[in-house]
């Protein structure tokens, strides 16, 4: 489909036969961005595609908290650099403000850019209604299933004293993927209370804490 629209990087992964679950219709190539949860592709639409269009979608999200350079990149994933001189510019343009103190953070103010965007903002009224989106670490959230589907799969047919070696990357899946579980308040039980080959149930009660989140 990405061949056929026109997209030549996508060429040499093209194949004859279409999957049975790939919708068969065209979609209109009028997009909607107007809708909160367009936002992202709607600022690229309008910045480009690059840092500076993913710092302000990231800092609205954010709703007014300032962030580092560090949390912001681990946010969008681009390198610090990028994000710093990206973050620079747009405070240097009044687009951003940054704080006074070391390490410097970063704020988008959050009326003015939803008035713009003609989204309503909760500033500066507390408690009034919004429709900014709310900034979630889904690419990292989606990266942590991914471990895990994976862990599962091998789990399914692993024996003997491949059991210790799967229960040790369920306890290494757990720890990488804590530091976001824990940033987006997903109550999990501290995997070190699963010694072991219990690491696995570890994992599972991880896995359960996070579909009581969704």
């Amino acid at each position: 489909m990405a061949s056929e629209a026109g997209d030549r990087r996508w060429k040499r992964y093209t194949r004859a036969e279409v999957l049975a679950w790939v919708r068969k219709d065209r979609p209109s190539r009028e997009l909607d961005l107007l809708a909160p949860a367009a936002l992202w592709p709607r600022l690229r639409a309008g910045f480009g595609v690059g840092a500076k269009a993913d710092v302000l979608v990231y800092l609205l999200g954010m709703q007014g908290q300032p962030s580092s350079v560090s949390q912001i990149a681990t946010a969008i994933h681009y390198t610090k650099s990028s994000v710093r001189n990206a973050a620079s510019d747009m405070s240097s343009a009044r687009l951003l403000r940054e704080t006074d103190g070391r390490p410097a953070e970063f704020t988008a103010p959050l009326g003015p850019w939803a008035e713009l965007l003609e989204l309503t903002s909760s500033a500066p009224v507390a408690g009034a209604p919004t429709s900014v989106p709310v900034w979630t670490h889904w690419a990292s959230l989606f990266s942590f299933l991914a471990w895990v589907t994976d862990w599962a799969d091998r789990a399914k047919s692993t024996t003997g004293p491949q059991v210790h070696l799967l229960a040790s990357e369920a306890r290494d899946i757990v720890k990488r993927g804590g530091r976001t579980l824990q940033i987006e308040g997903v109550r999990t039980p501290p995997i070190d209370r699963f010694p072991g080959k219990q690491a696995a149930s570890g994992l599972l009660e991880t896995m359960r804490a996070l579909a009581d989140w969704a």
